[in-house]
């Protein structure tokens, strides 16, 4: 009779259980919506490229980079002063009949050739600066992408951590409940809890790491701590495949090598070096260049000009292995994530089969919670492939040095115009060149511009030895210089550099044919 009355106990307080628990019992429609919620959009969430805006625009590294380029602008300054070091005026404060002023004007004659290729090599040398700090913003850009994605992805295991969480904490107290009428042992309400325990420390973990990632993406847009609560990133919901790469390997090899900054850099370096090595041959003529160590000199020019050649070689290989490392991890995230949505497929529909189950009175709630927390588990792993993937794809994407969909729009890009008539020359868009030809051979160049107060200057490099390096402010609202043709021009290229007030430049090149 006892027997049978403890039997009756055990039902009939399974029996209210499942009464009480259904109304608290999430429906598989319900955990996938409060799930997919870490993909909802807030107004004011920075997207990927205003994140990289601001880490352009107010990184100190970029600050630091500008100011090197600024150092080597000055250098080239410096060195045309030593086409004419004296000044006329000490010059003149000689006797004309003193020897040493033959010696000096000899002195300035000889030296010529010398200081000319020493104003080259500093051209060069600022030139590859310049290059330099484009392969920098580049660089910081998809530092910036890896932590955007990174933070989304810690965001993302954070919040289904809590999510789990209170899915456990619903499992245990149905545990207790079970212990107390003896349908469990006390070994299984343990591991529970220690499941508990170590998923509470893992959310701890995620939000440590989420305020190193933090900590160390304000560190790379000199931002501080203060600014913590100011941001919000814009989750990303597409996913990735195969197709999100249009370009073929061939395709991407071509793109990384024609646009890469770093060989830019490095092919102005070999002209610097070349134009070294040219200097210091000349410098026989000059009262400089006398002496048994001349040869000496010029062997160790042209061994820095071999350096420069091996360097180049190596970044040239450096860049190929990059997009080949690059394509490969790109490959291998995708079919990790196809991987996980496959397990996650296969879980939702478990899922779904254990809440028909129980609906039916057929399972216990433990094990529908076990289902669900398993969901959430196939869930998470899910998301951190799918950002992961993301971050294969934003290294590719700087290797190539391009867009990976399409390759007519390099990041390296260059403005190509053909002349226009001196009525026909309309606005462009900011920052575009445009140019129109006058009847004398003159061609005005200029920047057309909607932010001319945030414009500092315009400097215009030429890839004709017959024309010097141009300035411009802000004339007429566009930056303009005249140009002087030879008889018989038909094309010019070069580059335009535009120096903004908060000390950012944008450098294009640029071909008028």
């Amino acid at each position: 009779m006892k027997k049978i009355s403890v039997s009756f106990f055990v039902l009939v307080t399974l029996l209210g259980q499942s009464l009480t628990t259904n109304a608290q019992t999430q429906s598989p429609f319900n955990i996938r919506q409060e799930v997919q919620e870490i993909f909802n959009q807030s107004e004011g969430d920075l997207s990927l490229e205003e994140l990289q805006e601001l880490a352009i625009g107010e990184g100190t590294d970029i600050k630091v980079a500008y100011q090197r380029l600024y150092q080597a602008q000055k250098d080239v300054a410096v060195a045309r002063a030593q086409y004419f070091p004296y000044g006329t005026g000490l010059l003149f404060n000689y006797n004309a009949y003193a020897v040493w002023n033959t010696l000096i004007i000899v002195e300035l004659i000889t030296s010529l050739p010398t200081k000319f290729y020493n104003v080259r090599k500093n051209k060069n040398l600022r030139t590859a600066q310049a290059y330099g700090l484009t392969a920098l913003k580049e660089n910081i850009k998809n530092e910036v992408a890896k932590f955007y994605y990174n933070l989304l992805k810690q965001q993302s295991m954070l919040k289904l951590a809590k999510i789990e969480y209170k899915l456990l904490q619903k499992l245990y107290g149905v545990q207790k409940e079970h212990v107390l009428i003896g349908l469990i042992n006390d070994s299984e309400l343990l591991k529970t809890k220690q499941r508990l325990n170590s998923l509470k420390d893992d959310i701890f973990k995620f939000e440590s790491y989420l305020v190193r990632e933090k900590e160390a993406l304000y560190t790379l847009i000199s931002q501080g701590s203060l600014h913590f609560d100011h941001f919000s990133l814009k989750p990303i919901r597409q996913k990735l495949t195969h197709d999100s790469v249009e370009l073929s390997l061939d395709m991407m090899l071509e793109s990384a090598i024609e646009n890469s900054p770093e060989l830019d850099a490095a092919d102005f370096m070999i002209s610097a070096a070349f134009n070294e090595k040219r200097s210091t041959q000349w410098s026989l003529l000059s009262f400089s260049g006398i002496g048994f160590g001349y040869w000496a000199r010029v062997n160790v020019s042209q061994s820095k000009l071999n350096e420069m050649y091996f360097a180049r070689e190596r970044a040239e290989d450096t860049i190929v292995n990059q997009v080949y490392t690059r394509v490969s991890e790109f490959e291998n995230s995708i079919n990790y994530l196809k991987t996980e949505d496959d397990i996650l497929s296969e879980t939702t529909h478990f899922m779904q089969t254990n809440f028909e189950l129980f609906e039916s009175e057929l399972i216990s709630l433990d094990k529908l919670l076990e289902a669900q927390i398993l969901y959430v588990k196939d869930y998470r792993e899910s998301v951190m492939a799918h950002y992961d993937s993301y971050i294969s794809y934003s290294n590719l994407e700087r290797a190539v040095m391009g867009q990976l969909n399409n390759i007519s729009q390099p990041k390296n890009y260059v403005d190509s115009l053909a002349i226009a008539s001196e009525d026909d020359a309309l606005d462009g868009e900011t920052g575009e060149l445009l140019a129109s030809q006058r009847k004398d051979r003159k061609l005005r160049v200029w920047v057309d511009t909607k932010r001319a107060e945030s414009i500092d200057k315009v400097v215009y490099q030429f890839d004709t030895e017959t024309l010097k390096d141009m300035t411009s402010t802000y004339k007429q609202g566009r930056f303009e210089i005249l140009i002087k043709l030879l008889k018989g021009t038909k094309s010019l290229s070069g580059q335009y550099q535009i120096y903004y007030t908060n000390g950012k430049t944008e450098i294009r090149n640029f071909k008028i044919n």
